[in-house]
């Protein structure tokens, strides 16, 4: 159940930040708006590195935004069947860690995960934003 809100942020920042690095007035030749002005079109780098830069940001909002989701369900998978915690809700259990730990502690292991996740999300979706390019073009020749 937490991969939704995690896409749901994900995909939502993920077409917010390539909207706004592909109209940004401050990235010169790095942006897509130089050659549009230019009638030029914009080479498939600077697409490519637009995915690449809008995956990272978007994975890393999306990844902080979901850890308290995380921890809790990393903390019900570690406690035993017999223990009273397994039949808390997740709310009631993000409580009982910021009354034990504070409310960092809903964002223990962040730095870790978004370790992971940012470059993954970025290469993912270069590549994707690749392959989408060169198999569009296989397919209108």
């Amino acid at each position: 159940w937490r991969d939704v809100p995690f896409a749901a942020v994900y995909w939502s920042c993920l077409e917010q930040f390539k909207h706004a690095l592909s109209h940004s007035d401050n990235l010169g030749a790095w942006g897509a708006k130089y050659y549009h002005e230019q009638a030029l079109k914009t080479p498939p780098s600077i697409d490519i590195l637009h995915a690449f830069v809008s995956g990272a940001g978007a994975g890393a909002v999306a990844g902080m935004l979901t850890t308290p989701f995380d921890v809790v369900k990393t903390r019900r998978q570690m406690v035993g069947a017999s223990s009273s915690d397994t039949h808390l809700g997740a709310f009631a259990h993000m409580k009982r860690i910021v009354q034990n730990e504070g409310v960092m502690g809903l964002w223990r292991g962040n730095q870790t995960r978004l370790m992971k996740l940012v470059p993954a999300y970025a290469i993912m979706i270069s590549c994707y934003e690749l392959g989408k390019r060169l198999f569009g073009e296989v397919y209108q020749s």
